[in-house]
């Protein structure tokens, strides 16, 4: 099983009390995990995916820790790079695309 985001994106969608029951199962703030223990921080996003799913916290962190590191790393999809700036696929992609500049319009000159 694996999450159908990112992530970064599972990381945007914490809410408080998701963040609560990182701090309660994993022992630490979720920012902390992030910096401090890398691998912890990606074993508490899958926890929080695996709570969403309906497992319990007790689950889900079972699950978590269960996991190899190969498979919690390939757990979340991948974050698409822009490989073509200029045709965007991202949202944040679109704001680098180069912008198309149009020649002005020539007045028709009166002889």
């Amino acid at each position: 099983m694996s999450a159908q985001m990112t992530g970064e994106e599972m990381f945007e969608s914490l809410t408080g009390f998701e963040e609560i029951a990182v701090s309660t199962a994993f022992g630490g703030e979720i920012a902390d995990l992030a910096s401090t223990k890398p691998t912890m921080f990606l074993r508490a996003m899958v926890f929080v995916h695996q709570t969403r799913e309906g497992l319990t916290a007790k689950e889900a962190k079972d699950r978590a820790m269960n996991m190899t590191l190969k498979d919690a790393n390939g757990y979340f999809q991948e974050t698409e790079d822009e490989l073509m700036p200029e045709e965007p696929v991202t949202e944040q992609g679109k704001d680098d695309s180069p912008r198309e500049l149009r020649p002005r319009s020539k007045r028709a000159s009166a002889s």
